[in-house]
C-alpha cells in the first residue's frame, strides 16, 4: 500500500535471498549493493561478532581460528541462525570457526568474503597486521635511504646504517625524524643537523656562534631542539664513540621498522641539557656532554653558571661571583693549598657570615662558598679544583627533601672530604618547632625512600616530626660554630 512503512527484512530473509553480484576480488561494488550489505553486516544481532572477527583475522593474517560468543540475546540468536543456517533455539553461546563464517558469507545474496566485510565495516584501508608491517617496513626503508643521502663522511654513513638497522646512539632521535618524514615527506631538522656536522670548526667556537653560522639561528642546535639532538649524536659518531645498545629502550639488532610503541619516549635520560642545574646527577652528566662537545671544537655556555665565593685570599677576599669560564681557567698548580672550605646552600646565610666578618672587623677565616640552592656546575668545579684528598668540605643546608638530596649528592661526589655541618638529627630535634612548615604527603614518601650516609637517625626524626627546618632558623648555631672554629675551639658538627 502506498505510504505504508515497510519493516527491514529479517536476517534470515537477507541471508537466504540469493542474488548474484560480480564484485571481483574486493568489496568495491555498486553503491546501492554496498549500502544493503552494510545494513546487513551492521544489524544489532551481529554487532558483537565483528570486532572479534577483526581481531582474529588481523592476528592470523588469514582465515583461521575460532570465536566464541556467550550470553547471547534473542536478536543475536536470530542473526546467527540466519547467517550460519543452524538452529539457535534456547542457546546462550555459540562457537564457530572463521572458515565457517567465510562459507556462510559466500552463501548470502552478497557473496562476500570476511575481508570484504571488514573493508566495508572499517574502511578500504583496513589491513592485517602483516600487511601493516610490510607497509611500515617499506616506509622505513624509504626514510633510511632519504636520510643516508646527507651522510657524506664515512663515519656518518656507518652511524646511519646502525640507526637504520634499529640500534646505535641517538636511535630515539632518529625515530623523531622518521615521524616527521611520515607526516611531511622529509625531516628538515635532519638535513640541518647533518649539514652542520659537515662544518665542524677547525678551532674552538661557541655553540650559538657556530649554530648561527651553519643554521642561521643561534639556538638552531640547542639540545632542546630536534636538530640539536641529532647534531650531538652525529658528533659522537664522527668521534668514533659508538655506544651500541647503551641507550635505554633502543631496539635489538636485526629489527628494522619501528614498532608501535617506538614514539612513546623520544628523549632518553642521557640526553639531558648540558647546562641544566636540576640535579647533581644531571650536572655529572653535563660534564661528560661538555667534554664530548669540546672534542669536536664546540664550546658550551660557561658564563651563565656561577658560584659565589668569599674569604679565598687574593682570589676572592670579598664576595665574588665566578662564572664557569673563570673557574675552568684556574690553574690548579698555582692555587694555594686549602685544608677547609665552608659551603652553604642559601645566599642569606652566605651574606650573614660575610656580615659577621664586617661586624667583627676581621677577614673571613676560611673560604666560604654559596651554591644558591642546587650546586651549579661552576660550584662543583670550583670545589674540585680547590680541594684535594686531604681537604674538608663542611656543608650546611636546609632540612627538607631538596636540601638533603643536594647534601647526599655532594657526599657521594666528595666522599670522605664531605662533612655535614649542623645537618644531623640532634640539631634538627633541638631547633624544629610545631609552627614550622609541614611536609606534604609526597615529601614524607620521598623521605622514606631517601638515604643519608652521615646520620641514620635523621630521616626518621624528620618524618616523625613532619616539619621542615631551614638554615635561617639555625643561623645562631652556624655563627657560633664559625666563631669557635676560627678560634680553634673545635670543628663544626
Amino acid at each position: 500500500m502506498k505510504g505504508e512503512s515497510r519493516l527491514p527484512p529479517s536476517s534470515k530473509d537477507w541471508a537466504n535471498a540469493k542474488f548474484s553480484f560480480d564484485w571481483g576480488n574486493s568489496a568495491v561494488s555498486p553503491s546501492g549493493t554496498n549500502t544493503e550489505c552494510l545494513a546487513f553486516l551492521r544489524q544489532p544481532g551481529l554487532q558483537r561478532m565483528w570486532p572479534l572477527v577483526r581481531k582474529k583475522y588481523e592476528s592470523y593474517g588469514r582465515i583461521a581460528g575460532t570465536i566464541r560468543l556467550s550470553g547471547l540475546r534473542e536478536e543475536e540468536r536470530d542473526a546467527l541462525e540466519g547467517l550460519f543456517a543452524v538452529n539457535m533455539l534456547g542457546r546462550s553461546d555459540f562457537r564457530f570457526r572463521l572458515a565457517e563464517l567465510e562459507r556462510a558469507l559466500q552463501e548470502t545474496r552478497f557473496q562476500v568474503s570476511i575481508k570484504d566485510c571488514l573493508c566495508l565495516l572499517y574502511g578500504d584501508d583496513w589491513m592485517t597486521r602483516q600487511e601493516q608491517r610490510e607497509i611500515e617496513q617499506r616506509s622505513w626503508e624509504r626514510f633510511c635511504r632519504w636520510a643516508s643521502q646527507f651522510a657524506g663522511k664515512e663515519e656518518l654513513k656507518i652511524w646511519i646504517e646502525q640507526l637504520s638497522a634499529g640500534f646505535g646512539s641517538g636511535y630515539r632521535v632518529f625515530l623523531e625524524c622518521y615521524r616527521d618524514y611520515c607526516e611531511k615527506g622529509d625531516s628538515p631538522d635532519w638535513a640541518v643537523a647533518l649539514e652542520a656536522l659537515h662544518q665542524l670548526p677547525a678551532r674552538n667556537e661557541r655553540l650559538p656562534v657556530f649554530a648561527a653560522r651553519t643554521t642561521g639561528d643561534p639556538h638552531g642546535l640547542d639540545r632542546s631542539t630536534l636538530a640539536g639532538r641529532i647534531f650531538y649524536w652525529g658528533m659522537t659518531a664522527l668521534q668514533n664513540r659508538y655506544r651500541h645498545g647503551s641507550e635505554p629502550g633502543i631496539q635489538e639488532p636485526g629489527r628494522t621498522a619501528p614498532q608501535e610503541d617506538s614514539f612513546e619516549e623520544t628523549r632518553s635520560t642521557d640526553e639531558a641539557d648540558p647546562t641544566s642545574d636540576n640535579t647533581l646527577e644531571s650536572i655529572s652528566q653535563s660534564e661528560v656532554i661538555r667534554a664530548q662537545y669540546a672534542l669536536a671544537g664546540i664550546v658550551l655556555d660557561d658564563i651563565s653558571s656561577i658560584v659565589w665565593v668569599a674569604g679565598w685570599g687574593e682570589y676572592a677576599k670579598d664576595p665574588v661571583a665566578l662564572p664557569l669560564l673563570t673557574v675552568e681557567r684556574l690553574d690548579t698548580d698555582t692555587l694555594p693549598s686549602i685544608s677547609e672550605v665552608f659551603v652553604v646552600e642559601n645566599p642569606s646565610i652566605f651574606g650573614a657570615l660575610v656580615d659577621w666578618g664586617l661586624q667583627t672587623g676581621s677577614s673571613l677565616p676560611f673560604p666560604l662558598v654559596c651554591t644558591s640552592g642546587q650546586p651549579s656546575l661552576a660550584a662543583l668545579r670550583l670545589l674540585d679544583k680547590i680541594t684535594d684528598g686531604q681537604s674538608r668540605i663542611y656543608y650546611s643546608g636546609d632540612f627538607d627533601v631538596k636540601g638533603l638530596t643536594m647534601a647526599a649528592g655532594l657526599s657521594q661526589r666528595y666522599g670522605s672530604r664531605f662533612i655535614p655541618w649542623r645537618l644531623d638529627a640532634e640539631t634538627y630535634r633541638s631547633a624544629v618547632r610545631r609552627h614550622f612548615p609541614s611536609f606534604s604527603e609526597a615529601e614524607i614518601q620521598a623521605l622514606e625512600r631517601m638515604q643519608v650516609p652521615w646520620d641514620d637517625r635523621l630521616l626518621k626524626v624528620m618524618r616523625n616530626s613532619g616539619r621542615k627546618l631551614f638554615q635561617e632558623q639555625i643561623l645562631g648555631l652556624l655563627l657560633a660554630d664559625w666563631e669557635a672554629h676560627k678560634n680553634g675551639l673545635g670543628q663544626p658538627f
